[in-house]
């Protein structure tokens, strides 16, 4: 789905007139999966929190129709260092900016027993588009005779912009709501490494490194528990 289509459903909703709701969220995570394509022995990050605001707008025979965002913080796994995998003689400087994700939305959510105010079970879907950042980066600070040019050169993954869906499940007891979902971002990671050689020198096998950069996909799912307020206006 194009992205400014996202937008523009996202806007409308905001037109609504009567019958809407504003819920603030908290929430943190009790799974995380998070994984990219060449390392997929490795959970590159961990589980994290999110806070966010939700509105909505009931549209009848218990539906609710709106949208929302929330910002969501996580910290890389600490397999994440190194990826050329050099021997402990180089010394090198890791750095990294955590990763953080905006997510913005559109809502649909069915409460069972619409009319009732005091306890209400519902379902949700979200489908929205995800502002990704984050950077893991290990910089090499000199050589050694395995590694002759190796100094200065450095290894990174970043992640990029990419769409977003969830579903969950949940009851709102009064003005107070808890729920789980399962949710997906599905984005890319720039990879920008070294393409390993090894040549023989005065009988000594020396590695060689090539910077290469390439992109590929990546897949961060979570399972959150969250808790919310609601106020209608």
């Amino acid at each position: 789905m194009n992205k400014k289509i996202l937008i523009f459903l996202i806007i409308g909703t905001m037109s609504f007139a009567s019958n809407r709701t504003i819920e603030f969220r908290v929430g943190g995570d009790i799974s995380a999966d998070s994984s990219v394509e060449i390392l997929d022995s490795v959970d590159i990050l961990k589980r994290g929190f999110e806070f966010g605001i939700e509105y909505r707008k009931e549209i009848g025979l218990g539906l609710e129709f709106g949208s929302g965002a929330f910002y969501k913080k996580n910290n890389f796994s600490s397999e994440i260092k190194d990826p050329t995998g050099t021997s402990s003689n180089v010394q090198k400087e890791s750095s990294q900016k955590d990763p953080y994700i905006v997510p913005i939305y559109v809502t649909a959510r069915y409460n069972y027993f619409a009319g009732i105010d005091l306890l209400k079970p519902y379902v949700k879907f979200n489908l929205g588009y995800a502002f990704n950042a984050g950077e893991s980066k290990t910089t090499y600070l000199n050589n050694t005779i395995s590694y002759p040019d190796i100094k200065g050169l450095s290894s990174n993954l970043k992640f990029k912009d990419s769409f977003y869906y969830g579903v969950g499940s949940g009851v709102q007891y009064k003005n107070f709501s808890i729920d789980l979902s399962y949710n997906i971002i599905d984005s890319k990671v720039e990879i920008n490494d070294f393409k390993r050689s090894t040549t023989n020198v005065a009988g000594l096998q020396v590695t060689r490194f090539e910077p290469t950069s390439t992109e590929k996909n990546a897949r961060n799912q979570f399972t959150t528990l969250s808790v919310g307020y609601h106020f209608g206006f």
